[in-house]
C-alpha cells in the first residue's frame, strides 16, 4: 500500500518541460498568457520593459514591443508581436545560447527556465515515469481529474467559420458565457470584454483566439482596436469535480462600427452641386446602422430618422445640408452637400472679433482686411463695392461720402477668394470720445461682371451663412 501511495504522489506532480521558441503571435489585450510572460521577461532582459511579469499584454508590454521593433528596424513598429518580431527574438536568444524553454507547474502556469536545467529535469522525470509505468498498469482504468491540454495557438487572423454553441452542462457542472454567440463588437468601441460563469468546475484552459489558464468565473478585455474585421472564437475547456471535461465556445464578430451615410439630391451624391436660384431642393438620405447598435441622426442639427427626405427652398447662393449620425457606442459620422448658384459670388465678413485700434493723432488711417470675396464656378471682376459706416462716425471718418465708402477693381478667379483691404481715414483725434468709439462697417452694394460679360448688381451681397459687417473700436491715445 505504501508503494501504491508513492506512485500516485509522483504522478500527481504534473511537471513537464518543453523547449520551444516563440511560435505564435502576441498582441494587445491577451491576459494570463505564458507566452506573454516569456515575452515580458525577454523584453525586461533587453532593457525595454520595466513592469511586472504578469502575462498580461497591456500598455506597458505594447510600448516595450514597439521600442524593441524600432531598435531592431522592424517595420512597422506596431506593438504587435508577429512573425518578424518573433523571428528576431529567437535569433537574439540563439546568439546568447538560450532557448525559450518553459516549465508548467502544478497550477498550470508556464514559467521560463534555462535550457540546461529544463533538459536535465526532463530527462530525470522521463526516466522515473518509465520505471513507474509498469507498476501502474492496474490503475489504467482509474480517471484522474485533469483538463485535456489540446490548445490551438491563438492568432489575430479571423477564423473561417462561425459557431453558436449551446450552454454546456455535464454531471451538474455548467459553463456559459455571459454574451450571446455570435457576439458583435465595433472596433471603435472604447472597451469591449467577454465574461463567463460556471458551477462545479476545477480549472479551465483557453484555446482558439486566446490561450493560457483561466479562472472558472471571470472576464477578459478584447483588444478589438488592433483586430481585423472578422469572426474570432474563444473556447474554454474545463475540468469537472468527477474527472470529466466540459467546453464552451463564444464567437466574436469584430466589425467597423462607423455608420455609413448616403446623401443625395435626386440620384446625385456629389458633395457640391449647382442649383437654380431660389429653387426647392429635395435632399434624401439613408444609413447603415452597425449590427447590434442603435443610432440617432440630425439634419442641420434638427432630429431626423435614420433615413428620409427633406425639401428645402434654397435662397442662398451657398448652402450646406448636413446629416450627422451617432451610434449607441458613441461613434459618429456625417455627410454633407453644398449647393451653389451657377456663377455665384459671395461677400463675407469676419466679424467674430471687433477690430481694435488705438488712434494717436489726426488723419491716422485704420486699415480693414476682414471682408472676403469668394467665387464659385466662374471668375469675376468686381468693379464696385460700397460699405456703409454707422451714423455715429460720420464726423470722424473723412473718406466716407454720405456715410458710404466706395472701393473697386478686384479680380477673383474661379473657385478662389480675394481679401479686400481698404482704409478708414480718421479726421481729428479730438472727435473721438475719451471712452472710445465703435463704428459698424456694413457691405451694402456690389457690382461685378461674370466671365460671359453679364453684369450683376445687388444691394444684399452678403451671404446668409456669415454676417456682412464688422465692428471697429477706436480708442484715443
Amino acid at each position: 500500500m505504501k508503494k501504491f501511495i508513492f506512485v500516485i504522489t509522483l504522478l500527481s506532480l504534473p511537471l513537464f518541460a518543453s523547449a520551444q521558441t516563440f511560435e505564435r503571435d502576441m498582441y494587445f489585450g491577451i491576459q494570463g498568457d505564458s507566452g506573454v510572460q516569456q515575452l515580458q521577461e525577454f523584453l525586461a532582459d533587453q532593457g525595454y520593459y520595466s513592469g511586472p511579469i504578469t502575462g498580461n499584454f497591456f500598455s506597458l508590454t505594447f510600448s516595450a514591443v514597439k521600442k524593441f521593433q524600432t531598435a531592431q528596424g522592424i517595420v512597422p513598429a506596431s506593438g504587435y508581436a508577429g512573425p518578424k518580431t518573433r523571428a528576431k527574438i529567437d535569433e537574439l536568444l540563439a546568439q546568447e545560447g538560450v532557448s525559450s524553454s518553459s516549465v508548467t507547474n502544478e497550477s498550470g502556469v508556464t514559467v521560463s527556465v534555462s535550457s540546461t536545467s529544463a533538459s536535465d529535469s526532463m530527462s530525470q522525470l522521463v526516466a522515473q515515469l518509465q520505471l513507474l509505468q509498469q507498476q501502474l498498469s492496474a490503475l489504467q482504468q482509474q480517471s484522474i481529474p485533469t483538463v485535456q491540454q489540446q490548445i490551438s495557438q491563438p492568432s489575430i487572423t479571423p477564423t473561417a467559420s462561425v459557431s453558436t454553441p449551446v450552454t454546456a452542462t455535464v454531471n451538474n457542472a455548467t459553463l456559459d458565457f455571459d454574451q450571446t454567440s455570435p457576439f458583435t463588437v465595433a472596433r471603435e468601441a472604447t472597451e469591449s470584454k467577454i465574461s463567463w460563469h460556471s458551477q462545479n468546475l476545477t480549472n479551465c484552459l483557453a484555446s482558439g483566439n486566446w490561450s493560457g489558464t483561466k479562472v472558472t468565473n471571470g472576464s477578459e478585455k478584447l483588444g478589438v482596436t488592433y483586430m481585423k474585421d472578422g469572426s474570432y472564437t474563444y473556447t474554454l475547456l474545463c475540468g469537472t469535480l468527477n474527472g470529466s471535461t466540459i467546453s464552451k465556445t463564444l464567437t466574436v464578430n469584430v466589425i467597423s462600427g462607423t455608420p455609413a451615410i448616403t446623401l443625395q439630391i435626386g440620384s446625385n451624391t456629389a458633395s457640391r452641386q449647382t442649383i437654380s436660384p431660389n429653387s426647392a431642393v429635395q435632399f434624401s438620405w439613408s444609413t447603415t446602422v452597425p449590427t447590434g447598435e442603435s443610432m440617432q441622426c440630425t439634419a442641420n442639427d434638427a432630429p431626423v430618422s435614420t433615413s428620409g427626405m427633406k425639401e428645402v427652398v434654397v435662397t442662398e447662393g451657398y448652402f450646406v445640408f448636413k446629416v450627422k449620425c451617432v451610434t449607441s457606442n458613441g461613434v459618429s459620422a456625417e455627410k454633407s452637400i453644398q449647393t451653389i448658384f451657377p456663377g455665384y459670388l459671395t461677400i463675407s465678413a469676419d466679424g467674430s472679433v471687433p477690430v481694435s485700434q488705438t488712434v494717436s493723432g489726426d488723419g491716422q488711417p485704420v486699415y480693414l482686411n476682414r471682408f472676403k470675396l469668394v467665387a464659385f464656378y466662374d471668375k469675376f471682376n468686381v468693379q464696385e463695392l460700397r460699405f456703409q459706416i454707422s451714423p455715429n462716425a460720420s464726423s470722424v471718418v473723412t473718406n466716407a461720402s454720405g456715410n458710404i465708402i466706395t472701393v473697386g477693381n478686384y479680380p477673383v478667379l474661379e473657385d478662389s477668394y480675394q481679401t479686400i483691404t481698404f482704409p478708414l481715414s480718421i479726421g481729428k483725434l479730438n472727435d473721438i470720445p475719451s471712452s472710445g468709439l465703435t463704428i459698424r462697417v456694413t457691405n451694402v452694394y456690389a457690382r461685378y461682371t461674370k466671365s460671359d460679360g453679364t453684369v450683376i448688381t445687388t444691394t444684399t451681397p452678403g451671404d446668409k451663412n456669415t454676417q456682412p459687417y464688422i465692428d471697429v473700436v477706436l480708442t484715443p491715445q
